[in-house]
């Protein structure tokens, strides 16, 4: 009976029958992102926290809090905002989540190069399309805690505003800028969250995307009475940001971003700072200021 075991297990090897699953948002399955709103400086996190039933697809329930600190509040009050949970399900390789009454695809894992599909998505000021097409533009395998994942970078087509940005969809863990699509052009939910700092899931373990930054990290009181008053404007801007940054005591780096995650300029930071941006497109920018203590992220608009 021992020896039938042992020829069992070597065939069952040998035929690989102990294959890589890459279930996606198993239950207890948890990603933190970057969050920061005007005075609210802190991270977000979605967690798979069990099943329910939705057009007669078993889907995981997916919530949302984002946890920050109030900048502008002297008490070491820290803001906790419990959002409405969202809802997807996968099938063999692909990932749907429910949106605006049906089921759309968030991801295709199974994709090649030139695939395309059709995302859905909200934007609070009610200007952006509703949905938006997702282009593949490469394809690979990636291996992150000894599993090997599929990973893909995708794009817009055409004008649609919905989108991953520059950053790759790796399989189980999701787009490293948001797990949902953004709008690349429209104002900002409020309580959109990102990049990813770090993924856990039992069987996986945890994925940190930034070794430097934690996953639940928010400044600390002695922290945030280092933290400089920043002055930015105009904004929207056409020519020109200026940027005032008077009690300046640190090493502090500026960032600029493109709403597709493109780095277009950095220098570090003056008391004063007057950025010449006649040639950016119209759109939106994130301009990031960092330092060994700080991080803080601003939108701006470009008319």
């Amino acid at each position: 009976m021992k020896l039938l075991v042992v020829l069992a297990v070597l065939i069952c090897f040998s035929v690989n029958c102990f294959t890589q699953t890459n279930e996606f948002a198993p239950i207890g399955a948890k990603w933190w992102y970057d969050y920061s709103y005007f005075s609210l400086d802190g991270y977000k996190t979605l967690e798979s926290v069990g099943d329910t039933i939705i057009d007669g697809k078993t889907c995981r329930i997916i919530a949302s809090t984002i946890f920050a600190k109030d900048l502008a509040n002297p008490d070491p009050v820290l803001d906790t905002i419990y959002l409405n949970n969202t809802y997807i399900y996968s099938d063999s390789g692909v990932v749907y989540n429910y949106t605006l009454g049906s089921f759309y695809t968030l991801y295709d894992f199974n994709s090649t190069v030139g695939d395309s599909w059709e995302v859905g998505g909200v934007s609070l000021d009610g200007i952006c399309d509703s949905t938006g097409q997702i282009q593949v533009e490469s394809n690979s395998i990636i291996t992150i805690n000894t599993f090997d994942l599929n990973q893909i970078y995708t794009s817009s087509i055409a004008t649609d505003y919905w989108n991953f940005g520059t950053v790759p969809i790796i399989e189980r863990i999701g787009s490293l800028n948001f797990l949902f699509a953004t709008p690349q052009e429209c104002l900002f939910d409020f309580y959109e969250g990102g990049p990813l700092r770090c993924y856990y899931d039992n069987e996986f373990g945890y994925y940190n995307v930034d070794t430097s930054v934690s996953c639940d990290f928010v400044l600390s009181m002695n922290q945030e009475s280092l933290n400089p008053y920043i002055h930015i404007w105009p904004n929207p801007f056409t020519e020109r940001i200026n940027i005032s940054i008077p009690l300046l005591q640190s090493n502090l780096l500026l960032n600029i971003y493109n709403l597709n995650g493109l780095l277009i300029h950095q220098q570090q930071c003056e008391p004063f700072t007057s950025i010449p941006c006649s040639d950016f497109s119209k759109g939106l920018y994130i301009i990031e200021f960092s330092s060994s203590f700080f991080h803080k992220t601003y939108k701006l608009t470009k008319l």
